[in-house]
């Protein structure tokens, strides 16, 4: 008999000494992957990283308006910064995400995962965020993230600069 596969993890994310703390959803269906870096995205709700976000970004990420990109003054957010192309049923789109400085998974530091911002709640409460299948299958099947592209852990990184 196989054990059911887990459907929710705690997600734990970071910027500048900021952290945030929230329940995902596994979703099988997520492929998103951030272009550039090939990073895996976990889309979360406005609410979940808001915390996160420097105050006058807030409309971008609040409301998805993407037009409003010319707004990045701050350096590091420019860098950090990224549009994520979506398809849903009917509908294509661009939802706006950023590279946190660190992502752990029930407790297991990821590297290079983007998190897009939805604007719209994701449930009724019972999670925040849908965390793509390839990051769930590495805290899983507790495989080594160097082991798997986009996924490189910060130590292991830094063993190989």
């Amino acid at each position: 008999r196989q054990d059911s596969p887990k459907k929710f993890f705690s997600v734990e994310v970071e910027v500048d000494g900021r952290k945030t703390e929230f329940r995902a959803m596994l979703d099988t269906g997520n492929t998103l992957v951030e272009r550039m870096s090939g990073a895996p995205v976990i889309v979360a709700e406005y609410n979940a990283v808001k915390d996160l976000i420097p105050e006058e970004l807030t409309q971008i990420y609040a409301a998805g308006e993407v037009n409003r990109v010319e707004n990045l003054e701050k350096p590091e957010w420019r860098m950090r910064f990224r549009l994520i192309p979506f398809a849903g049923v009917g509908t294509q789109s661009l939802l706006p995400a950023f590279f946190p400085d660190k992502v752990a998974v029930d407790k297991q530091e990821v590297d290079r995962a983007c998190v897009a911002v939805c604007a719209q709640r994701l449930s009724s409460g019972l999670y925040r965020a849908l965390l793509p299948s390839v990051l769930a299958e590495a805290v899983h099947l507790q495989e080594k993230p160097k082991e798997r592209p986009g996924l490189v852990a910060k130590h292991q990184k830094k063993r190989m600069q």
